[in-house]
Order: structure tokens, then sequence, then C-alpha cells
């Protein structure tokens, strides 16, 4: 679509060119829009307290791999006053599992609190 737009342009058809491009991105921010509503699934926010260890952050975020869930953000901070990992994630699934996510979460060691919004 990029070259097409771009030959419109270089050939001279400003007019078609500028129409098209406006075209393209009204499709692409609806179809984003419809590809969140209906395709992308539920979007939650988790924060934890992990005690500061090696592997904890890789042990807290297979519980969500292993339940098929896809983590698109994830942010961590160390408290080391308290020894404290606070760990925030946005995650993105269909079919969510709350109940079976937080029974593995809270099976893991030096868990200290899960925050579910």
């Amino acid at each position: 679509m990029v070259a097409g737009i771009g030959l419109a342009a270089g050939s001279g058809f400003y007019w078609a060119a500028s129409f098209t491009t406006f075209l393209a991105v009204l499709v692409l921010v609806l179809l984003d829009d419809l590809e969140r509503k209906f395709i992308g699934g539920s979007t939650v926010r988790i924060r934890a307290e992990l005690s500061d260890r090696p592997g904890a952050l890789a042990s807290f975020s297979q519980v969500f791999a292993n339940q098929g869930v896809s983590i698109k953000k994830i942010s961590m901070s160390i408290d080391e006053e308290n020894k404290k990992a606070l760990i925030s994630l946005e995650v993105r699934g269909h079919n969510i599992d709350k109940e079976k996510i937080l029974e593995e979460l809270y099976l893991l060691p030096g868990l200290f609190s899960v925050e579910w919004n």
C-alpha cells in the first residue's frame, strides 16, 4: 500500500495519494479498535510483591505462560530496604481463569501479596 501511495504521489496524482493515505489510516484505526473489542480478549492489571531473589520474576511470569495468558506490559521495582520485588503486569487473554492463576501464584515461594484489577 505504501508503495502504491508513493507511486501515485511521485506521478503527480496528489489527490489520489492523499485520499488513499487518509483511507488507509482510517481503516487501520478502525480495525485496531475492532480487534481490541472482539478478538483481543480482556485486559487485566496485576500487582504483586515477591521476595527479591534470583528467578522470582521468571517463576512469576511462568504461571501466566502455563495458562496461555499473554503479558503485554511488565514493570518491576526493588524495595531494597524490605528485600521485596514489586511487579506490575498488564495481561491479555480470551479466557483468563483468575482462580487458577491465583492458585498457582500463591504456591510460589516468597509471594507476599497479589492485587488483581
